[in-house]
């Protein structure tokens, strides 16, 4: 079911220590955390973020001692760990257009224009560098009677669908899957869906590396396998 509505809400919020910044190449910071969000509506299951809410026709990338496929979880490249699954289409083609859906009820609480996708709201800094458009959710739940939180993280989209501090349900469309990355005419790999599962309030455009996240136990501490997490809590 595609909810077709969007709702914004007034949150309480509380403000998380700054332990750093993300610096662009016009020396602007950005806080690498952002605020967490207070009163959310609790999640009651979780689904993949395509196909909708499944994995039909869609790749899943191998694990991460593969370290030749790129897509995978905690895959070492040259720009530091890719703390992310990459969905690419398993007939490896661009035709169509896909939906992204949000994988429980959260609110977003960070977004980033891309500067080409949408020109007029892109900020004039350097966040969607490498990343394009990015949506960013956070998902409250309970697990065995505690109250626990992860962060879902849509990157490269082709559109954003949703504005800051919607809240948005279980498998409602909050964009299309695209290949934005913030760099005017670089336009270089397959459309697909870079996707986390983060379990600490980093800011969409974190990125380990940039972060000083350089181990993989390092980066476990933020993140989760999104395909074994979503599998866990269907």
């Amino acid at each position: 079911m595609q909810f077709k509505f969007k709702r914004s809400v007034l949150l309480a919020v509380i403000l998380v220590g700054q332990t750093g910044c993300i610096s662009d190449s016009n020396g602007t910071d950005y806080p690498s955390y952002i605020s967490i969000v207070e009163n959310n509506p609790l999640a009651t299951g979780f689904d993949f973020p395509i196909s909708p809410g499944e994995m039909d026709g869609w790749k899943e990338p191998p694990e991460a001692s593969e370290s030749w496929d790129e897509s995978s979880y905690l895959v070492h490249r040259e720009d530091g760990i890719h703390a992310a699954i990459d969905f690419f289409r398993d007939d490896g083609t661009n035709e169509g257009d896909y939906e992204i859906w949000a994988i429980a009820d959260g609110v977003v609480v960070d977004i980033v224009y891309d500067r080409e996708a949408y020109p007029d709201r892109h900020d004039g800094g350097n966040r969607d560098s490498g990343w394009g458009n990015l949506i960013l959710v956070q998902h409250d739940y309970e697990e065995n009677g505690i109250l626990k939180r992860v962060w879902s993280q849509y990157a490269h989209c082709q559109t954003i669908e949703v504005e800051l501090n919607d809240v948005v349900q279980r498998n409602q469309r909050i964009g299309m899957i695209g290949n934005t990355d913030g760099v005017v005419g670089t336009e270089y790999w397959t459309d697909h869906l870079h996707f986390e599962l983060r379990t600490s309030n980093l800011s969409a455009d974190a990125w380990p590396e940039s972060i000083g996240l350089k181990t993989d136990a390092q980066v476990a501490e933020h993140y989760t396998h999104p395909l074994a997490f979503i599998r866990a809590h269907r």
